[in-house]
């Protein structure tokens, strides 16, 4: 990942901020009407800077960080990651193809989330010495 210039250097309080706010707003949107990441407004981190006596000036900037990072995560990672389907499918085609001995983790969550998980690499042995092997 290429770091922004604009957000490079900055103290801790700037991250201590874009996280708690991050997590105090959430971070994406689970309603139909707007499904995905948000986009943030001064208004809606006005309510830091009263309670929590911070500059507004520091909250314009973690404001601006949150909805790049957002923008990013909705324009560029997103349209890169399966669906489930996906990737049970691409999980089931290499694990028929190499076969792997490793003892694969199960997903504990429940109903519709209960599923065999794989990180798409497997330890095996080659002449006794454990190594990984990517199975991308």
């Amino acid at each position: 990942m290429i770091s922004n210039r604009q957000f490079l250097d900055r103290p801790n309080d700037f991250w201590a901020i874009a996280k708690f706010a991050s997590e105090l707003l959430g971070y994406s949107s689970r309603s139909k009407k707007y499904p995905g990441m948000k986009t943030y407004s001064n208004h809606d981190l006005k309510i830091l800077e009263g309670k929590f006596n911070i500059s507004s000036s520091l909250l314009n900037d973690v404001m601006l960080y949150m909805n790049y990072r957002n923008s990013l995560i909705q324009d560029y990672v997103a349209p890169l990651l399966m669906t489930r389907d996906q990737a049970q499918k691409v999980f089931e085609e290499l694990y028929s193809k190499y076969k792997p001995k490793c003892i694969l983790p199960f997903n504990k969550q429940r109903g519709q989330k209960t599923f065999k998980l794989s990180f798409l690499y497997c330890e095996y042995f080659d002449r006794g010495q454990p190594k990984r092997k990517n199975l991308l």
